[in-house]
């Protein structure tokens, strides 16, 4: 009596019969062609994430296709008008939720509470001297965590944040 031995597949999340023939022995996924190509993103992903030439690599790829495909992603937008309005609400939709993350850690600052700032680069929306001698400054955040939120020249015009000195 021969016991197929199982495992459960990390794209479909099924029991599947391990594949003795190719010598697997920490199988995770199963071969069907939709959990294959989970396989291969989360593959590409973690090789993103840790081998800079194959970053290079693949940026310098999509650059060359880029230049011998000029006006694609104009003409798809064009084409597709449904999912560039649903792309765009998307967009918009984690633009706010980033923003108001951002946003909440400055008001905790001002009030008093928090921990204080998190990393990220802040637009001063005013600055003003208050009856104390102190100095209250109205931030808002432009990119927290690494995320930006606005592009640098989309802010104030693209002129300097800060015209002058304190």
């Amino acid at each position: 009596m021969r016991v197929t031995e199982e495992f459960r597949c990390q794209g479909c999340g099924q029991d599947c019969p391990r594949d003795r023939s190719r010598g697997q022995r920490l199988q995770s996924f199963c071969g069907r062609a939709a959990c294959q190509r989970k396989r291969k993103a989360l593959w590409q992903r973690r090789k993103l994430a840790q081998d800079l030439d194959y970053r290079a690599e693949q940026k310098a790829a999509q650059e060359g296709w880029r230049k011998k495909a000029p006006g694609y992603w104009k003409r798809y937008r064009e084409k597709h008008a449904r999912a560039v309005e649903r792309n765009r609400k998307k967009q918009r939709w984690r633009d706010r939720r980033r923003r108001a993350r951002g946003l909440d850690v400055v008001r905790k600052r001002r009030e008093g509470g928090g921990e204080g700032l998190v990393a990220g680069l802040y637009v001063m929306e005013s600055l003003r001297l208050n009856a104390g001698g102190n100095w209250e400054v109205e931030l808002i955040a432009a990119s927290v965590e690494g995320e930006v939120l606005a592009k640098m020249d989309a802010l104030n015009g693209g002129k300097a944040l800060m015209q002058g000195g304190l």
